[in-house]
């Protein structure tokens, strides 16, 4: 079956600052291929960290091209990831009795890299999870939606991007106001939707796509070796403040892994998952020290060096 007859989906997982390993993957296939993201999916996806990069992969330039390659989206981790998340003298202190991080430092970035593009504006339908934080459902933002009623749906793209990666303890939850007024409060969609692509592949299905013309490509940003284990003899005695923070860690691996099983078996050889093997970098989803950087950064190359055939073999579905 070729490319033509597939509807071809990208799903980006969310992680922080670990969105540097799906950057520099999603750089090789631009290298391979000479063409954007956004021309080689139909639609992407995208939770937390995921979410900014497919917003970035689909900003519309002034030109109409996409304004940024996912090279540019390598050199926002390298770069700015230390304005996202500035490290401050006891700050995991801090993070026990309110966010660890201001919005503030997101913000300036999000605004900076989206200006004023909105939802509607994107060259390549999104699927962006969040958490609606007052009315307790989750919260779909697709660029599909905005067009059909800007009035109720449509947001600013640095507002999309803040609310998918409003991670509760580290930054503060985030409003969204439509062009109509309506007015949302969201956290990070990774609480559910960390690994967002059996959610589009929901979305491509209610469109009438069927099973067997629908191709997923995913990107992890951890390994799954680097899961920290929680043993026995401490969950014995944790309370509210002990199961804090496990509780964010296996909402965000959990579900990430359910969804690669069901993807798999769904899918067969139409899922591609590129799973980083290799526990070289923090686990953490704030660590912007320089040899942390340095080691994502190696994460990444190795997961491109050891998933070398499965990679060619995505591009040349997707371009064939």
């Amino acid at each position: 079956m070729t490319s033509q007859m597939l509807k071809r989906v990208l799903s980006i997982d969310g992680g922080g600052i670990r969105g540097l390993v799906p950057a520099l993957v999603l750089a090789e296939i631009e290298r391979q291929t000479a063409r954007p993201i956004s021309s080689l999916f139909d639609l992407i996806a995208g939770t937390s960290t995921g979410g900014i990069l497919a917003l970035g992969l689909t900003c519309p330039g002034d030109d109409g091209r996409p304004k940024y390659a996912a090279t540019d989206l390598v050199d926002l981790y390298k770069n700015d990831g230390h304005r996202i998340f500035p490290q401050q003298f006891l700050g995991n202190v801090k993070q026990l009795f309110g966010p660890k991080y201001s919005a503030r430092g997101i913000e300036t970035i999000l605004r900076r890299y989206f200006g004023q593009t909105r939802l509607h504006d994107v060259i390549t339908d999104v699927f962006v999870p969040a958490y609606e934080f007052e009315v307790r459902d989750p919260f779909f933002f697709r660029s599909s939606r905005a067009k059909a009623a800007p009035e109720t749906f449509d947001y600013p793209l640095w507002a999309v991007a803040r609310a998918t990666s409003a991670a509760p303890t580290y930054f503060p939850p985030a409003e969204v106001t439509a062009q109509g007024g309506k007015r949302w409060v969201n956290v990070d969609g990774g609480l559910y939707a960390n690994n967002p692509s059996i959610w589009a592949l929901a979305d491509v299905l209610a469109e009438g796509v069927r099973l067997e013309h629908i191709l997923v490509a995913s990107l992890a940003t951890a390994s799954n070796e680097s899961k920290r284990p929680f043993p026995l003899q401490d969950a014995k005695g944790w309370g509210l403040l002990g199961w804090a923070r496990p509780v964010i860690d296996i909402a965000l691996t959990g579900g990430s892994d359910a969804t690669e099983f069901a993807l798999a078996a769904l899918l067969g050889e139409r899922n591609f998952r590129f799973l980083p093997t290799t526990p070289v970098a923090n686990e953490s989803l704030d660590d912007v020290d320089q040899p942390n950087i340095d080691r994502l950064v190696e994460q990444g190359q190795r997961l491109i060096e050891t998933e070398g055939e499965a990679i060619a073999n995505l591009c040349a579905a997707l371009t064939s």
